[in-house]
């Protein structure tokens, strides 16, 4: 089943004022598309190699697929959680959050990789953490650039201290 693209670049492309961080978000937005399919390849990876290893096609039991069906549910309410929020933020805002959702999700990725033991999983796995590390790389080099530093920089050293981030 393939892995849909984060929503967030493309409700932030959507409601972005600044005509610089126009471009940026619509890198982000190719980007997503470009993750999405690496996560979806990490995916069919490890459903390929629990089935290979178990003998037989996965079956999910009813409290799985319980769960499945909830998450699901879950993210309808988030996406129209992220539309209202998104019409509350200011360009600061987008850039903060899109600079702290790429930290809080390698952060989460390396804590993950420690179970990829299979070596292909792990090779998957160690990609897409580095693709994640270059959309943070290219989040932060736009920041050192933006006219919106002076009102990030101060957020996200509240937020993340360790964020390797300062004002001139």
């Amino acid at each position: 089943m393939p892995v849909p693209p984060e929503l967030y670049p493309f409700v932030a492309l959507r409601h972005v004022q600044s005509p610089e961080l126009i471009p940026l978000f619509q890198d982000l937005c190719s980007r997503a598309e470009a993750l999405a399919a690496l996560e979806t390849d990490l995916s069919e990876t490890i459903l390929r190699n629990r089935e290979a290893r178990d003998g037989k096609p996965l079956q999910y039991t009813r409290r799985q697929r319980e769960f499945l069906e909830e998450a699901d549910a879950d993210a309808v309410k988030a996406r129209s959680d992220m539309e209202r929020y998104a019409l509350q933020m200011d360009d600061a805002g987008f850039l903060v959050n899109a600079i702290m959702n790429e930290r809080q999700m390698i952060q989460m990725k390396e804590y993950l990789s420690r179970g990829w033991s299979d070596g292909d999983v792990r090779e998957k796995g160690t990609a897409t953490v580095e693709f994640r590390k270059e959309t943070l790389r290219i989040l932060l080099e736009f920041l050192e650039a933006s006219p919106l530093r002076d009102q990030v920089v101060p957020l996200l050293s509240v937020l993340d201290p360790k964020l390797e981030v300062s004002l001139r």
